[in-house]
């Protein structure tokens, strides 16, 4: 039995009492102003609270990651339904890409990513989600897309950090061909070189707009079609701004269509 004196950091807290699935969920929904104890709000996760002290979430978010978000705009933007249809989701992490495809229909979603027990457990078990942990999006090839046994890939959903998404691009296109609809999240800070971010941030217009257009540019050089471009309707870590590259080859727009709609895609 805890002491009721004992003191304990507000994120811990939240994640100890069942408030928020992770610490990274906890500090998100505290910031975000979402968190009372005793009735009163705060906004710093170092907060320390006693065992008798109220905890309530006022604002949880129905979705397992705020990344979920961003799919929604681009679905609502676009008109993505993915009814009975296998999606593959790269860089699953929680599963904020993979809920909404299962949210709007999915008929079994592939969850890849390059690291170990981040999906929630939700969706883990999930009878419609196929689990790939522990691989690189460079390493994918159509041998081990094969190896999934879970059909062809109907649909691409893309939210990666720490690597330029131009480098997955060609490998995923070896796989499986250009025969599918994708929803590509660029984040800029990945995209743009370490000299070009500040404090994790990406400041300059110029460059935020020239990284989305080079993203474009090696998207269509590979023979994938590109069919809007919207602007995430919810900031990045840290603030930064992103974007979303939609592709379905029955929409393609031309380069002038796509060249246009990337260099205005943030209000330039």
């Amino acid at each position: 039995m805890s002491n009721p004196a004992e003191s304990t950091r507000l994120d811990l807290a939240l994640v100890e009492r069942g408030l928020a699935e992770s610490r990274t969920r906890a500090a998100r929904l505290i910031e975000a102003g979402s968190v009372r104890v005793n009735e009163r709000i705060v906004t710093k996760t170092g907060h320390k609270v006693v065992a008798t002290a109220v905890l309530t979430v006022t604002a949880l978010d129905r979705w397992v990651a705020r990344s979920a978000n961003k799919l929604l705009g681009a679905c609502e933007k676009f008109g993505i339904d993915f009814r009975g249809r296998t999606v593959l989701d790269i860089g699953a992490s929680t599963g904020g890409f993979t809920e909404v495809a299962l949210f709007r229909g999915a008929g079994r979603v592939v969850a890849l990513d390059v690291g170990h027990g981040q999906l929630h457990p939700t969706l883990r078990t999930n009878f419609r989600v196929h689990v790939v942990e522990g691989v690189n999006a460079r390493d994918l090839s159509r041998e081990l897309v094969e190896g999934w046994d879970v059909g062809s890939i109907d649909d691409v959903v893309m939210d990666v950090s720490f690597i330029s998404v131009t480098m997955i691009l060609p490998p995923l296109v070896a796989a499986l061909g250009t025969d599918f609809r994708y929803a590509i999240l660029v984040k800029p800070q990945f995209e743009v070189g370490k000299g070009n971010v500040h404090e994790g941030i990406v400041r300059d217009d110029a460059k935020r707009d020239a990284a989305l257009l080079s993203v474009c540019a090696t998207i269509s050089a590979l023979g994938l079609p590109i069919s809007g471009i919207m602007a995430s309707p919810i900031d990045g870590e840290h603030g930064n701004r992103e974007a979303i590259v939609y592709g379905d080859p029955s929409r393609p727009l031309n380069a002038r269509e796509w060249t246009d709609q990337a260099s205005s895609t943030w209000g330039g």
